[in-house]
Parts: structure tokens; sequence; C-alpha cells
């Protein structure tokens, strides 16, 4: 009867981390609603994004957690989706516009 009892409970531990292990596989991004956009200038100014959750935990596609890990605050508004990201890559973002970008 004990073992049996021991059997049950290891099983509900199981699937509990079963469970807690697939939500770390596909996280959430959630954004947060903002009544007044922020200033779109390529600085996150003080304060600007106080009130809005961040993301952090990615991962490479081998699902092991990024050396270096960036930080994104994702906000709406009625009209826009807002995303600040901010990089701790010592060699910067690099980034070009394409002629298909239309820029």
């Amino acid at each position: 009867m004990a073992y049996r009892k021991a059997l049950i409970a290891c099983a509900c531990s199981l699937t509990y981390l079963a469970a807690h292990a697939a939500e770390h596989l596909h996280p959430r991004i959630a954004p947060t609603f903002v009544t007044s956009a922020p200033v779109l200038d390529g600085t996150m100014s003080e304060g600007e994004w106080d009130r809005v959750a961040s993301t952090t935990g990615f991962m490479y596609t081998d699902v092991t957690l990024a050396a270096m890990q960036p930080r994104v605050w994702t906000a709406f508004d009625e009209e826009n989706l807002y995303i600040c990201f901010q990089s701790y890559n010592p060699g910067g973002i690099d980034g070009a516009v394409k002629e298909r970008d239309g820029v």
C-alpha cells in the first residue's frame, strides 16, 4: 500500500513538472495597454517604460538560454504596438535597410 501511494505521488510530481517545463518552452509575451505612446526616438528615456512588463529568458534554437539576455518591453494603445528592445551585445546590433523595405 505504501509503495502504491509513493508511486501515485511520484506520477503526480512528474505530471506537474512536465506541465511547467512545457510553459518554459513556449514563453508568452503579454503587451501592456498604455494610454500615452512612448516617444519613438531610439532611446529609452527614464520612466517611459516603467509601467510596462519586460520579457527576458530568450533561448537559442537548441533550447538553451542565450548567454547574453536581451530584454524586451511591449506595449500597445488603441492604434499601435510598441516594442522596446535592449541588447547587451558588446558588438552592438547591426541592421541594414534593404530595397524591399521600401524606405
